[in-house]
């Protein structure tokens, strides 16, 4: 019996080893801070991280960022400004070369957005339109179910059906330098005054095998019918890893 465990212990890290080197895990980190003394007292932390794992036709994929910020007020209290993180999960199936089967599920929380948090799922699709050595070209569609918890009003979830689009586009101008610009947006099916656009621009430079340093630009905007609109727009210079 031990050596029936044993074995079976063995040939599991053997075919995870294997599938490691066939697969790897990707991942990507994005991290920045800054603070400001003197007539302006302010503190700003980001970070970004994503993975990716493939097992053959099957594909994972996790995006998490994180947003905190706190100034000096006119009063000289010390206050938040920005305290806000959410979470995306991806997983496609390869049908062809080309396109793919998606299921995906979002979590928001924002503190400063008229919301508590906001969920999102649904199935979709993935096209992969350009893949070269230069150019990376994707896009998703999903059909939501979206729950949106309002925090301006006690006890109020907003439940609707919603429509998805988005698209991931990277440019490696050269070996090192690569120009990136992500969007996406989100429609209420009920309301078409309710929808959400994100958007990132931003320039990667590689400075080792892993380090990178990046500057990057985004706009997180949502258009709501009983909060007129939001908008959010970050500029940031991160540190970057890549293993």
């Amino acid at each position: 019996m031990k050596k029936i465990i044993l074995s079976t212990i063995a040939l599991s890290a053997l075919v995870f080893a294997a599938d490691e080197v066939k697969n790897p895990l990707v991942t990507h980190t994005e991290l920045s801070y800054i603070q400001t003394t003197g007539n302006t007292q302010t503190e700003s932390l980001a970070a970004e991280l994503a993975l990716k794992k493939a097992f053959d036709a099957h594909k994972l994929r996790l995006d998490a960022d994180a947003y905190y910020s706190k100034e000096e007020q006119a009063d000289g209290v010390t206050r938040e400004s920005k305290n806000k993180w959410s979470a995306t999960g991806n997983y496609d199936y390869d049908i062809t070369k080309m396109f793919a089967f998606n299921y995906g599920v979002n979590y928001k929380q924002d503190k400063f957005s008229g919301f508590d948090n906001q969920f999102n799922t649904g199935p979709g699709v993935v096209v992969h339109a350009v893949k070269n050595d230069a150019h990376v070209l994707n896009f998703q569609a999903n059909v939501l179910y979206s729950r949106d918890d309002i925090d301006t009003t006690p006890d109020k979830v907003d439940e609707y059906s919603a429509g998805y689009a988005g698209f991931e586009y990277s440019w490696q101008v050269v070996e090192s330098l690569k120009f990136i610009q992500n969007a996406s947006y989100k429609n209420s099916f009920e309301d078409s005054e309710n929808y959400f656009v994100l958007s990132k621009t931003a320039l990667e430079s590689k400075i080792s095998d892993i380090f990178s340093m990046g500057v990057s630009y985004k706009v997180d905007y949502k258009n709501l019918k009983q909060a007129q609109y939001y908008s959010d727009n970050t500029l940031l210079v991160s540190l970057i890893i890549d293993y």
